[in-house]
């Protein structure tokens, strides 16, 4: 059983403004790549950055950051991808490029969790993913895809309606046969927001396991 690290990068404009990135919209992208070169995470196979830009010149950029760390194997395509072609790699951890994990045990808090009945284990789960970092079992990602011809169901647009609508729904095509839970429990959970001074605190444990890029 191995897993792979899946980095969903943003290269756009943000809500909340952050001066490293306004400086170098890499920035997230780096702190991973330095998270990996110094953290040691058992089993882990594959590390997959996904972009949403589709510009040569932030493709040649990333590639440029990534032959300065020692990877295992990174890729630029898609998750579909994973699932048909990485059979052997049993879960994936799905996170969001301004969020890092506090640890090298973050896969195996997250794997604890997941059953024969769990598709997805997300950071912490109200009646949707409200903070959507989390674990997906890759078997049955393929099995999704393989009857509905995707895994997520995601809106088109680009501003915030549709990425707040993406995070509610984006688990409606596995939720009727799937268990879908987080890890509020376990640990608490900070959220850079706009509102509350810039940082909100959920969930009912004493340490993080996945914190924000500040």
């Amino acid at each position: 059983m191995t897993y792979a690290y899946i980095i969903a990068c943003y290269l756009g404009p943000r809500r909340i403004p952050c001066v490293n990135y306004i400086n170098n919209p890499f920035y997230y992208i780096q702190k991973h790549l330095e998270f990996l070169k110094t953290h040691k995470i058992p089993k882990l196979d594959l590390i997959l950055i996904m972009l949403n830009s589709i510009s040569k010149s932030d493709l040649v950029n990333v590639l440029d950051m990534v032959k300065s760390y020692n990877p295992i194997d990174y890729k630029h395509d898609g998750i579909i991808n994973v699932i048909n072609n990485y059979t052997d790699i049993k879960y994936a951890l799905l996170i969001e490029d301004d969020y890092l994990p506090c640890n090298e045990n973050v896969f195996e808090n997250f794997r604890k969790r997941m059953d024969n009945d769990t598709f997805y284990v997300c950071q912490f789960w109200t009646d949707h993913a409200a903070m959507s970092n989390g674990m997906i079992d890759l078997a049955k990602a393929k099995e999704i895809y393989s009857k509905a011809g995707r895994v997520f169901m995601l809106s088109g647009g680009e501003d915030y309606r549709f990425l707040d609508l993406n995070q509610r729904c984006f688990l409606n095509l596995v939720r009727f046969k799937y268990k879908l839970i987080g890890l509020n429990e376990e640990f608490k959970h900070t959220f850079s927001s706009v509102r509350e001074g810039g940082v909100m605190v959920y969930g009912n444990g004493e340490t993080e396991i996945l914190t924000p890029i500040i």
